[in-house]
């Protein structure tokens, strides 16, 4: 019995056959494992970060409206019940009139709070009518882990930073985190 040897395959060549064939499987596994990740954590990342920006941009829709003036300061940064927070007295609606009487203790003028709960539940709590930690108030954002609101009254303008974590402890690259600062100014205020 005479063997055809011309058109047969060695043992070699199904070797190597085989070994770039388990290359090309696991480069586009790679590739695979990367875009899902990367796809991943760019939602995550957009998540926390329409977190921030609806804290920032709830807190300058309302901290716009604060009133006073230099014997009367229209921010108090003392902490409520040990947590950071911020506290604005704002010219507010009254009997359904528009706000902006621009006098303090005139109309539906109030207090307004924002609150850092970060022992268990990292939320900012936002309090429409404060006069005390037991007023009633509405979470505004989640998986806030660090939040820094100072009054700068020479300046006249809140800075405010926050930090938003999707599961703490945050900044590896499994648990990203985004970091955002605002400065909102208050232009009813008189510090002259």
């Amino acid at each position: 019995m005479k063997f055809n040897l011309d058109k047969s395959v060695t043992l070699l060549e199904l070797l190597i056959a085989m070994s770039l064939l388990g290359l090309l499987v696991i480069g586009i596994s790679s590739i695979e494992t990367f875009s899902r990740y990367q796809l991943t954590s760019a939602g995550i990342r957009s998540r926390l970060q329409n977190e921030v920006s609806f804290l920032l941009e709830h807190m300058a829709k309302n901290v716009n409206m604060a009133i006073g003036d230099y014997s009367n300061l229209p921010v108090d940064t003392s902490s409520i019940d040990g947590d950071t927070a911020i506290r604005v007295y704002v010219d507010l609606t009254s009997g359904g009139l528009p706000p902006g009487d621009g006098k303090r203790g005139a109309g539906g003028d109030c207090w307004i709070a924002y609150r850092f709960r970060p022992a268990t539940s990292y939320q900012i709590w936002y309090y429409a009518n404060y006069s005390g930690p037991s007023s009633a108030n509405e979470t505004i954002a989640h998986d806030i882990t660090d939040f820094t609101a100072s009054y700068s009254n020479s300046n006249n303008y809140i800075e405010v930073i926050a930090t938003a974590c999707a599961n703490p402890p945050c900044g590896s690259i499994n648990h990203p985190n985004v970091t955002m600062t605002s400065r909102i100014e208050m232009p009813s205020v008189s510090l002259h």
